[in-house]
């Protein structure tokens, strides 16, 4: 059994200023973008198991017309948005109902005695095949509203839920996705939530998670000054615009593995099938990416049980 994975910041509903937020929303509503691209995902790349943040219930409604129109019924979509005071929980999950099984949802936050709001993510565990699957989505708070010495303490605080899992289950099948704001090699993502490129350091220390995404670092072909397409490839998986560190492009989307799919006799993480979906078809048949549908691009990944 093959179950691909992807994760995707659609930018149509951020939690931004309400006029600011109503405008954006407007336009990108007029060219029902988003909904194409989801489509694609699950049509194209045939993805089971689908992330999505920066969506409302308006969003996610428009989602489930959407898949029936395209006769994608056997997709669920299962809103995970909740609100309440400054907090916004804004994901909806997407799964392939004739392979997976949603149980149930489990929000994570903390403050600590000084009041910090740490939106540290969703919890939501699976069946698939009769197995436990437990998903982790997160969409940190930005760079500018939290800085370095907080974000870590996101880090740690999303490690503490994950261990819960660890400590009562054997091997457990755990996957972590979402924009973190963060990269790979960021404190927060790396020694604060225990994520490693290392595969060898995974089977090592159980407990630590495998992070494919330290590949998505940077341009991902070599520059050919005769390919007029060049300069279309991303070097990243969000546009993130600030030059202030050399660079345009930012890996904040990751999709992180726990052992079990490293170093088992049954599920199977496919490293080869990790990427960003930014190929040319996609930017071809959606033109103007970032300005009419979203600064980050979709990223996904599999899992295979042999």
């Amino acid at each position: 059994m093959e179950i691909n994975i992807a994760w995707w910041n659609t930018s149509v509903s951020p939690p931004v200023a309400k006029k600011k937020k109503k405008k954006q929303k407007i336009d990108k509503k007029i060219a029902g973008l988003y909904e194409k691209v989801i489509e694609y995902l699950l049509k194209e790349d045939k993805v089971d198991l689908l992330g999505l943040c920066e969506v409302d219930p308006i969003d996610i409604e428009k989602i489930k017309e959407h898949l029936s129109a395209a006769k994608l019924e056997h997709y669920k979509v299962i809103s995970l948005y909740a609100r309440e005071k400054l907090r916004i929980d804004d994901y909806c999950l997407i799964i392939n109902s004739e392979k997976i099984a949603f149980k149930e949802k489990i929000s994570l936050e903390s403050r600590d005695d000084l009041d910090t709001y740490f939106k540290i993510g969703i919890r939501a565990d699976l069946s698939i095949d009769g197995e436990d699957f437990f998903l982790f989505l997160a969409h940190w708070q930005s760079q500018q509203s939290m800085k370095a010495k907080h974000r870590n303490k996101l880090g740690s605080l999303l490690r503490n839920a994950i261990n819960t899992i660890f400590n009562t289950k054997q091997d457990p099948c755990i996957i972590v996705m979402g924009d973190f704001n963060d990269e790979p090699f960021e404190q927060s993502v790396s020694s604060e939530l225990l994520s490693s490129r290392d595969k060898s350091m995974v089977k090592d220390y159980p407990k630590v998670l495998y992070n494919p995404f330290w590949r998505s670092l940077g341009a991902h072909s070599p520059h050919d000054h005769e390919d007029a397409n060049t300069w279309r490839r991303s070097g990243g998986t969000c546009l993130h615009g600030d030059k202030k560190e050399m660079t345009y492009w930012k890996t904040f989307d990751q999709i992180m593995f726990s052992c079990a799919f490293i170093d088992s006799k049954g599920w199977h993480l496919i490293e080869s099938r990790t990427r960003i979906c930014s190929e040319l078809s996609l930017q071809a048949q959606y033109s103007d990416w970032k300005k009419t549908i979203s600064d980050h691009f979709p990223i996904i990944s599999q899992i295979r049980r042999v």
